[in-house]
């Protein structure tokens, strides 16, 4: 008879530069006896994310890259096929891993992600990066907007008035 790991899992979005490093900054105040983490992360041209050191063990697990969420017009029209083909990617991911919570810290992925959560009855969780003091990333703004988070974390306490139901805590890093 197998033995089942009854701890909780969360699914935590990978992403590369600054966002890596306060994502670490999260990852270290968590408990391994308590959880059991997962990885998502963008896929593009080469899996770069996919090999950054963590300090938790969990399954890495790729989604494609969504593209770049700035530029000409006709990009729009190229991101919502790409956010289409991640959001089937995020559904296929979460129905398999079944974790209690997403948590994303800037990156875009947290989109198509947190879409197929909340069809899934799975908790969102939001750090904006410490970077945005004066308004939300564009994928905060996208993912508030669209009631998409259960929890908004902002790293500075003036962005809580600008966005309601968004909490200060402090700064991770």
């Amino acid at each position: 008879m197998a033995l089942t790991d009854d701890r909780p899992l969360i699914l935590v979005v990978l992403a590369g530069g600054g966002w890596y490093r306060e994502t670490l900054r999260l990852l270290e105040a968590f408990d391994p006896q308590a959880v059991r983490v997962a990885y998502a992360y963008a896929m593009y041209r080469h899996d770069a994310c996919g090999h950054l050191p963590t300090p938790l063990p969990g399954e890495r697990c790729p989604i494609h890259y969504l593209g770049r969420t700035q530029g000409r017009p006709w990009r729009h029209l190229v991101n919502l096929l790409w956010l289409g083909r991640g959001f089937v990617e995020a559904y296929r991911l979460l129905r398999r891993l079944r974790p209690q919570a997403v948590l994303a810290l800037g990156s875009v992925v947290a989109v198509p992600l947190f879409a197929a959560a909340k069809l899934l009855g799975v908790r969102c969780i939001f750090v904006e990066t410490v970077t945005r003091v004066r308004r939300l990333s564009r994928t905060g703004r996208l993912l508030h907007r669209l009631r998409l988070t259960d929890r908004l974390y902002v790293q500075w306490p003036g962005l809580v008035s600008a966005y309601p139901g968004s909490r200060f805590v402090g700064a991770v890093l």
